[in-house]
């Protein structure tokens, strides 16, 4: 057997693993509903959905998929909130479309990345472009916290007293 497949996906850069095909989506909650004739799921009550390093939580849950069982969006509503390394994204609404590979925040969007924090009316994540439009509104404009890294400071040996 050849170890390239394994030294391939390392080499891979770590990036959202949202819709990520290949990795299962593992779901909790209190209720589910399945409706084949409208192609969706609905769950409810405390909802953790987990695929690799992502984890969102919220009060509700729909996930729809198309007539072969293909996802086609996922929509978390009430208290939405997604971890995935130091990235954070908290809304009332987070819509992810998967053809578009596209996460739509709303309702006092905010995300975080280690001290940074964006926030606005409606922030759009483009997975695959890595990256973002934040948009603001007639009633708040955008609003960015931006820390600067801190050089690294170099190790000097501290002089021994003789």
């Amino acid at each position: 057997k050849s170890a390239k497949p394994k030294e391939a996906a390392r080499e891979k850069p770590a990036g959202p693993s949202c819709g990520a095909t290949s990795l299962p989506v593992n779901i909790h909650a209190d209720t589910l509903e399945y409706d084949n004739k409208q192609s969706q799921v609905a769950f409810k009550g405390h909802v953790v959905a987990r695929q690799g390093d992502m984890v969102i939580f919220a009060d509700a849950m729909k996930v729809e998929y198309e007539s072969k069982g293909k996802l086609k969006e996922i929509q978390a509503q009430g208290g939405v909130k997604i971890i995935q390394g130091d990235r954070i994204a908290t809304g009332d609404l987070i819509t992810f479309y998967n053809d578009q590979q596209k996460i739509v925040l709303t309702g006092n969007p905010r995300v975080w990345q280690g001290d940074n924090v964006i926030t606005g009316e409606k922030i759009t994540v483009y997975i695959k472009e890595e990256r973002s439009v934040v948009e603001g509104s007639q009633a708040g404009r955008v609003s960015a916290t931006i820390v600067p890294r801190k050089k690294e400071q170099k190790n000097v040996p501290e002089r021994q007293a003789r």
